[in-house]
């Protein structure tokens, strides 16, 4: 669709295309500016790793394919490797969090929060 816009300058009337949502393609934006239910706790780990550190976050509110493009374009932002873990949760439903190798809390949290998830830091 394409609104006419008044201009006073020498052309006078001219098209000008509406802005778009760039995730759902709408005007006005039918999807909410955050994922539902997309709060992300973000830590850097090293117990039970002898000694080398991991940044983790999750759970993920996304289904699995969606999730290992999301691992791999992380892994590939922070210059280093990592994996998809799932884990079950006490009702019986399982999780989807990422593991990727070193010290990378600034980056994930920075890259997460600009894809549209609510990120939150804990101590660790």
């Amino acid at each position: 669709m394409i609104r006419r816009v008044y201009s006073t300058g020498p052309e006078g009337r001219i098209d000008r295309t509406p802005s778009t949502c760039s995730r759902c393609n709408a005007r006005p934006c039918a999807c909410s500016t955050t994922i539902p239910g997309s709060t992300i706790l973000v830590q850097r780990q090293r117990r039970g790793r002898k000694g080398k550190t991991v940044t983790t976050a999750g759970p993920l509110p996304l289904n699995r394919e969606e999730a290992t493009t999301l691992v791999a374009d992380l892994k590939r932002r922070c210059g280093s490797g990592g994996t998809l873990r799932t884990e079950s949760s006490t009702g019986g439903t399982t999780q989807l969090h990422i593991e990727i190798q070193g010290d990378h809390v600034d980056r994930l949290q920075q890259e997460l929060g600009a894809r549209g998830f609510v990120v939150k830091r804990a101590g660790g």
